[in-house]
Order: C-alpha cells, then sequence, then structure tokens
C-alpha cells in the first residue's frame, strides 16, 4: 500500500502506540511514535508529519503556559492538523486542532482517517 502521510503519536502507553501503528499503517500512513514530550517537539522538525496526535493521559497536568508552549513548539515544527486526546481545552482554540475528550479504548480511528482526509485539502501540500 502507498505511503499516504506520516502521522506523529505521542503515546505512553506501549501497548496503545502499537494499536495506533497497526491501524494506521494497515491503512497505508507512515507512522513514528515517542512517549517523550521533549523528542516530540524535537522530532517534529525533521520528520515534518502531516498530522501529529498526542494523547496526554489526564496523569500528566500541564499547566496553561506548559501546554501553550507545547502547542507553539509543534506549530514551529509544523504547521498540520495536530490532535489531542484527553486534554481539557484550553482558553484558545486553534483551528487546526482537534481537541477529543475521551477513553482511548474507545478511539475511533476512522474519526481520525476523516479528520486527515479532510486536512489534506487544508494544510498538506
Amino acid at each position: 500500500m502507498s505511503n499516504l502521510g506520516k502521522i506523529f503519536i505521542y503515546e505512553k502507553t506501549p501497548e496503545q502506540l502499537e494499536k495506533y501503528r497497526h491501524h494506521f499503517e494497515t491503512n497505508g500512513f507512515f507512522t513514528f511514535g515517542t512517549d517523550n514530550l521533549y523528542f516530540l517537539t524535537q522530532y517534529a522538525k525533521e520528520i515534518n508529519p502531516d498530522i501529529i496526535i498526542i494523547n496526554l493521559p489526564l496523569s500528566i497536568k500541564l499547566s496553561n503556559e506548559a501546554f501553550i508552549e507545547l502547542e507553539e513548539k509543534l506549530c514551529q515544527a509544523k504547521s498540520c492538523p495536530q490532535i489531542y486526546i484527553n486534554y481539557q481545552l484550553p482558553y484558545r482554540h486553534k483551528p487546526q486542532f482537534h481537541y477529543w475528550n475521551f477513553d482511548t479504548q474507545d478511539l475511533n480511528y476512522e474519526q481520525i482517517l476523516q479528520i486527515i482526509n479532510d486536512s489534506n485539502k487544508k494544510y498538506l501540500n
């Protein structure tokens, strides 16, 4: 299957990362995953992903300032759709960001693929 794009995933749980990887690679996407927020911001510059998926477990407490800094670093790295899972909507919402607040066990991969498809027209070159 052809490479339909690159998906960069931040996920702390190896089992969940493998679920992401299996589903997206089966559907023709190259995936790269990390469990380190610093690596996420650094590698996003090099990998140049088409979409970034960030699963922030509720146990990770980021201040609004830290969250905004994360967003800004990722925006500098690549202006692409970003999906934040399990994170409370911050006071400002950028149009390329999608915020979902649910258990990743119920994650609908088809919804993510739809966002990628819809975003291709808007964000991908």
